[in-house]
């Protein structure tokens, strides 16, 4: 399921022309530290490690890239790799995600997190079960079963259209949303099924540097 993140736009009203860029109210000074500080992280919200991009370039919409995205995350100190079908990877808590580029002009961000521990087969109706449930109650990630000899391997998916291009902050938001609900049901799943929680594969301690989550999701 595509989704986009928007803000309301403001047309003006009483015939009364909109000013192209308005002053920045003065409560929104804390919120802007995150993208500008060297290391400055928000009390609450979205932890964005090291991030050195000037404010007025989150205006710009631009078409998507992997480019574009390598340099987001060689801003974030977030460790990746090109595999070898093209696709951007990396590894958060040991869990393999993948962002790709779709759609003929490549305006696609589908972003495919692969568990890294195996369901047991003998949990596999219940573990259908728990996933139908979690479509119900949450937007994201969609989560479906891969069936393995060994046993079942969920597979979930974030994804979204930018056909008219996106801005920085839209991508980062993208890519932290997308993490942020995937980590939260692999945990969940883990949590209910007792699987080993081996670090995997990945940086040390199993997390990239700079990323907690958002604050606004609910404990699962």
């Amino acid at each position: 399921m595509g989704w986009l993140w928007r803000a309301d736009v403001d047309g003006g009203t009483d015939g009364e022309e909109t000013p192209r860029r308005r002053e920045l109210p003065d409560d929104t000074a804390p919120d802007m530290e995150q993208w500008g500080g060297s290391n400055a992280a928000p009390p609450e919200g979205i932890v964005t490690g090291n991030s050195e991009f000037e404010a007025n370039r989150f205006d710009m919409v631009r078409p998507i890239t992997q480019e574009r995205l390598g340099l987001l995350f060689d801003s974030e100190g977030w460790a990746w790799r090109i595999d070898s079908d093209g696709d951007l990877c990396g590894f958060w808590e040991g869990h393999l995600f993948c962002f790709r580029f779709l759609g003929d002009s490549r305006e696609v961000l589908s972003i495919v997190a692969v568990m890294k521990s195996l369901v047991p087969i003998e949990c596999g109706e219940d573990l259908r079960d728990f996933l139908q449930a979690w479509h119900g109650e949450f937007l994201w990630p969609k989560a479906y079963v891969a069936d393995q000899d060994e046993g079942d391997r969920v597979v979930a998916e974030v994804n979204a259209d930018y056909e008219y291009g996106a801005t920085d902050a839209q991508l980062v938001q993208q890519v932290m949303c997308a993490l942020a609900t995937t980590l939260q049901l692999f945990r969940a799943l883990e949590e209910r099924y007792g699987l080993d929680d081996d670090e995997g594969p990945g940086p040390a301690g199993g997390h990239q540097r700079g990323f907690d989550g958002p604050a606004w999701l609910p404990e699962s």
